[in-house]
């Protein structure tokens, strides 16, 4: 078949439109292909948020449920792509985890909360699931889900940065039942016990270790409520958030309860804008301004539990009463389990030569040169120290 002339422009033209359009969807999907990276990275905060309060065999809490979609409700605004549960039977409670964990890579800040029972046995803390049946000890790993196995599941995935925010120091709601069905089962019914290595973790209770906490008379728990307050607040990195969360709830609680947090050295990371205009800062909080005030507590934490006296000397200004009680202490106790957290929200005028930032420090346990773990007395447990001034 012969083509004549204008049936061959016309076929030319046809050409030439199909394939400026098929430069043009190249082009397209070739852009596309450039910013996907860049878009999975935009939104690379990830929240595994669970709330526990309706429960079969124990007694219910009123407050989880709200707690725990409020902090979701927070967490999307400033930014996390939240994966949600409430009142979950042990089965749902490991499809959420399976589901959250699938989603994380090297580049997410991963965020796990929890509100609801949880319980400790044998040094390991375990979140109780809704239907959780127990009534004897050796029925709590089975019914239950181990914190550590969840955090470990965050972290095979190697994120940037994870947080755990727990929320699950209330009564033991089954210790009655198993007490005096149990023998030689080293069981505790109250709060949950520290973990040591946390490497890259953020982790926070409600309360320290070995206490339990309230749930609360109003809406919200005291921590949650303060979480909601302080998460939000732009300058603070999330161990002053942190910070100024505990020192609400020991403020609502007349210092009965006193929220713990461990963290491994991190980069650092705020919910709101690290680095806000003087307009948006929260007026009404003085933090520490300075990264050496942080890495004196993270050094003072570390000669208090290798009994460095001469190292905690020049960290801190120690009087006499201090000098003589650290003696006492690091010669009877070869190693000692410690946490660190500012006292004070406000500057206050001070001695010459005395940074006006502060440091608690809280023993909460001590290994005698036998090799036995005791107990820290409540005399020398706590201790309140003032950092040295900075000469740089």
């Amino acid at each position: 078949m012969k083509f004549g002339h204008n049936q061959s422009k016309t076929v030319c033209k046809g050409v030439k439109r199909c394939t400026d359009a098929l430069l043009s969807f190249f082009s397209i999907l070739l852009l596309l292909l450039l910013l996907l990276p860049a878009l999975s990275l935009a939104n690379n905060k990830a929240a595994l948020v669970i709330g526990n309060g309706q429960y079969k065999h124990a007694d219910n809490l009123p407050n989880p449920e709200n707690d725990a979609i409020a902090i979701a409700q927070k967490l999307k605004k400033l930014g996390f792509r939240v994966v949600q549960g409430i009142n979950l039977s042990k089965s749902e409670m490991d499809r959420l985890i399976r589901k959250f964990t699938a989603q994380l890579n090297a580049e997410t800040i991963a965020l796990f909360y929890y509100a609801g029972h949880g319980i400790q046995k044998d040094g390991k803390n375990y979140l109780i699931p809704v239907n959780a049946a127990i009534t004897q000890s050796y029925q709590i790993e089975y019914a239950s889900i181990e914190l550590s196995m969840i955090l470990a599941a965050i972290n095979e995935s190697h994120p940037k940065l994870s947080i755990a925010l727990i929320d699950a120091c209330r009564d033991n709601p089954f210790e009655k039942r198993i007490q005096g069905k149990t023998r030689g089962v080293a069981f505790r019914g109250n709060g949950l016990a520290p973990i040591e290595n946390v490497r890259g973790t953020i982790l926070s209770y409600a309360t320290e270790p070995g206490s339990t906490a309230v749930d609360g008379y109003g809406e919200h728990s005291p921590y949650t409520a303060a979480l909601l307050e302080y998460m939000q607040v732009p300058g603070l990195s999330v161990q002053e958030m942190l910070n100024e969360t505990g020192l609400a709830v020991m403020s609502a609680t007349n210092g009965e309860q006193k929220p713990w947090f461990a963290s491994s050295p991190i980069a650092k990371f705020c919910f709101g804008d690290c680095n806000p205009q003087p307009s948006t800062a929260h007026s009404s909080i003085t933090t520490l301004s300075a990264s050496k005030s942080l890495d004196k507590i993270a050094k003072i934490k570390q000669a208090m539990e290798m009994g460095d006296l001469n190292t905690l000397r020049k960290l801190a200004v120690l009087d006499e009463k201090q000098e003589s009680l650290l003696q006492n202490i690091f010669g009877a106790y070869a190693k000692l389990s410690v946490t660190t957290w500012v006292p004070t929200r406000s500057i206050q005028a001070g001695p010459k030569g005395v940074d006006q930032d502060g440091v608690t420090v809280n023993i909460i346990e001590a290994m005698n040169h036998k090799g036995n773990r005791v107990i820290p007395s409540e005399k020398w447990n706590y201790l309140t120290l003032k950092l040295q001034k900075s000469t740089e």
